[in-house]
């Protein structure tokens, strides 16, 4: 096993990551309409860009205050803005935890589980349901909290669980996207790889989550790469574990770093802040 970088590889696991990364920013750009709000493509992933470089900075404050920053200068609501970005941040995280958990067994973390495939989709299954159950008094239960902190103010406007449903499987979509890119990126990377694809995409988003979590690093920095080192060491060892780790940070860093800056050099597009 050795690292043996495939151009051909590396360019379609970056081209899957930003279409993956492009179809949730059109996602929650969607859901601005939940709070009376048109927002086009282009302008999303402007307020996006700026907030995706501020999350290195240390205290999860500057990654708002530069996407309320991008969000005046598009002449948006900060408050719908900063209310949509954190609802998707909770089903974002809510939904890689259940793709993770329902998938663990064919990771380190359940390997003695033995549990066939059928039965992990209905597993995934049954959490998705839960969560779209779950979802809204969750999602309210932060705006309280983040009203008492008085860190920003967040507004949730009355979902119908049909439009939760959809968001919470189209979440979905986008970690398998990820995942995916993932398990391309270490293909195009490492050779040969002896781990079933299940396992690193698993891993990758079972990883990806505790950094979401561990709010104290900035953009789950060390964090993240720790956990898919814990999860990947003993199949490919500790060494290659840890280099594809640092090397899929460095990968998705300059992934942000490019399309921030292709994003913020283009004219700032009208946008409507209202619905007609």
């Amino acid at each position: 096993m050795r690292f043996d970088i495939d151009a051909v590889g590396l360019v379609t696991a970056s081209t899957l990551w930003l279409a993956s990364y492009a179809f949730l920013v059109r996602l929650w750009a969607g859901s601005m309409m939940w709070w009376g709000a048109r927002v086009g493509l282009v302008a999303a992933l402007r307020v996006f860009a700026a907030a995706n470089i501020a999350r290195y900075i240390p205290g999860g404050i500057w990654q708002y205050a530069s996407m309320a920053a991008m969000s005046t200068s598009s002449g948006l609501s900060v408050a719908a803005v900063a209310s949509a970005a954190v609802f998707q941040q909770i089903v974002l995280a809510s939904t890689g935890l259940v793709l993770a958990l329902a998938f663990a067994p064919v990771t380190r973390l359940g390997a003695s589980w033995h549990l066939p495939l059928p039965v992990l989709l209905a597993v995934l299954v049954a959490g998705l349901a839960t969560l779209v159950f779950l979802l809204p008094p969750l999602a309210r239960r932060a705006e309280a909290w983040l009203a008492r902190r008085r860190q920003m103010t967040m507004t949730l406007p009355r979902l119908r669980r049909q439009d939760v449903a959809s968001y919470v499987v189209l979440s979905g979509v986008g970690w398998i996207g990820y995942a995916t890119a993932f398990v391309l990126f270490t293909h195009a990377v490492l050779d040969p790889v002896p781990l079933d694809p299940l396992v690193l995409g698993a891993s990758f988003v079972l990883s990806y989550v505790v950094g979401i979590l561990a709010v104290f690093a900035p953009g789950g920095l060390i964090v993240r790469e720790a956990a898919l080192v814990a999860l990947l060491a003993p199949a490919l060892g500790g060494e290659h574990a840890l280099a594809l780790a640092i090397a899929s940070r460095l990968w998705l860093v300059l992934i942000d770093a490019m399309l921030s800056l292709f994003v913020l050099i283009r004219p700032s597009p009208s946008v409507d802040s209202r619905l007609p």
